[in-house]
């Protein structure tokens, strides 16, 4: 088994014992939650082939129309001067993401997760309401 395999298979097992639903797929586990602002917020933790790094991004936060991202784009830039733990930004569809990458240890990696996963949530919450102003106002 590669050390990403194992990683995947240790972070599963975490999240089964406590009893957070998840699906995986090959180096990518994707985890579907409430949030206080986002009613399922969709998470995909993605393990490197070394296992060494993960990269988290919050899926799902919001959608802007591509005749708004021009709008959109100055207030993420603002979200990522204001918060710390998580970058914002628009893909080629209009959707916003938050996302993170961080270096994981053999001893702490399945905390690691799910405390950054936390962090990047908590940010989200704080920063949804700007979010969907720079859309819609």
């Amino acid at each position: 088994m590669s050390k990403v395999e194992e990683r995947v298979e240790s972070f599963t097992d975490f999240l089964e014992r406590k009893e957070i639903d998840y699906r995986a797929s090959g180096n990518t586990v994707l985890i579907v939650t409430g949030l206080e602002s986002i009613q399922l917020a969709k998470f995909a933790v993605t393990f490197d082939d070394g296992g060494a790094s993960v990269h988290i991004a919050a899926l799902g936060i919001a959608r802007a129309p591509q005749e708004r991202i021009e709008r959109v784009v100055p207030a993420l830039n603002d979200l990522n001067r204001r918060f710390r733990w998580c970058k914002f930004f628009v893909d080629h569809d209009g959707d916003v993401i938050a996302d993170c990458d961080a270096l994981i240890y053999d001893d702490t990696a399945n905390d690691t997760c799910l405390e950054l996963i936390a962090r990047v949530a908590s940010v989200i919450d704080d920063a949804y309401l700007d979010v969907m102003q720079s859309i819609y106002s």
